[in-house]
């Protein structure tokens, strides 16, 4: 990996990475251990639900956070139920001397942004770009590479789809573990963006990937929650499969909702065209974007699904 310019003026920097892995995450992440240099740089990835399992992590280990000097958190935004011990523990990250940066495109409450300004960290949450991009502007990484990595972050992120590429890591990384996406940062470092092994893994399950497609599209009802507003609905969704494919999937079957919810074992995914989902993913602990946004499971996956559709019922109502 061959470091940027950023590397060279201030080579007396670590950065410690906690980053979602998604392709904006690991984009955004490669982007700065090129910067910082291979030797000055350590990623660890994590679901938006393990910020603070991760944050924890890098302050319980003494060798850790005295080898670096910056600590940054990537695509990742704040839950509800942890932003405060998130404060707290960005508080002692702070008073090692450590410099805290925080990058994100998620909405994020203001409440908790002006916190973290307020503990000194470097915020940036902008929900007009992708982290990548974010990240790309603040460390002035002006290369061509850089431009590709945004480039398909953002084909990703906003679901535009331009680029065959985008859905094929998409749906690797959805279907496959940890392993995997922790071998597609290494590409990304190395500056390729489809190595053999991803095609190879691809061509092993795309098939099945298909098939699951298939399975939801066939098991999906549609509701109405008001005299506006209806629901394409998606009961025990395989984790393997993106909502937004989901979504993608039905609309080209023509089941075409205003909202689209798919209910995985641990998580709903709602996704819209037509109505802010993020609204509704707050008031149940989650978040997102306006047209993908997710909802943690709170005591089981119905009585999480009874309370989105309450709420979207409520919004609409009030909206018409």
């Amino acid at each position: 990996m061959v470091a940027d310019g950023y590397s060279r003026r201030h080579a007396d920097r670590r950065a410690y990475i906690i980053s979602h892995w998604d392709l904006d995450g690991l984009s955004s992440a490669a982007l700065i251990c090129r910067a910082y240099g291979e030797d000055r740089c350590k990623v660890r990835l994590s679901s938006v639900t393990a910020i603070l399992l991760n944050l924890k992590h890098f302050i319980a280990k003494e060798s850790v956070k005295r080898a670096y000097t910056d600590l940054y958190l990537l695509d990742l935004n704040p839950q509800q139920d942890s932003a405060y011990l998130v404060l707290r523990v960005v508080q002692d990250v702070k008073a090692l001397g450590i410099r805290v940066h925080w990058y994100d495109h998620h909405e994020w409450g203001d409440e908790f942004k002006r916190r973290m300004s307020e503990l000194g960290a470097d915020v940036v949450n902008d929900t007009d770009s992708v982290t990548a991009e974010i990240v790309m502007k603040k460390l002035n990484l002006p290369s061509e590479y850089s431009a590709k990595l945004v480039d398909i972050a953002t084909d990703d992120d906003r679901f535009i789809n331009r680029y065959e590429l985008t859905t094929y890591w998409r749906r690797i990384l959805k279907w496959f573990d940890w392993d995997v996406r922790y071998r597609a940062l290494e590409s990304f470092k190395a500056g390729d963006l489809w190595p053999k092994w991803a095609q190879e893994l691809y061509d092993e399950m795309k098939y099945g990937y298909e098939k699951l497609l298939e399975k939801a599209y066939y098991s999906t009802i549609v509701i109405r929650v008001s005299d506006e507003v209806s629901v394409a609905l998606l009961n025990n969704v395989d984790r393997r499969i993106h909502a937004g494919d989901v979504q993608a999937y039905l609309v080209d079957k023509g089941v075409v909702a205003d909202a689209y919810i798919v209910v995985y074992p641990n998580s709903i995914s709602l996704r819209s065209n037509a109505i802010d989902v993020s609204i509704i993913a707050k008031e149940l602990g989650g978040g997102g974007h306006k047209g993908a946004s997710g909802v943690p499971i709170l005591a089981s996956p119905q009585s999480t699904l009874s309370r989105v559709i309450l709420i979207l019922s409520s919004n609409a109502s009030r909206s018409h």
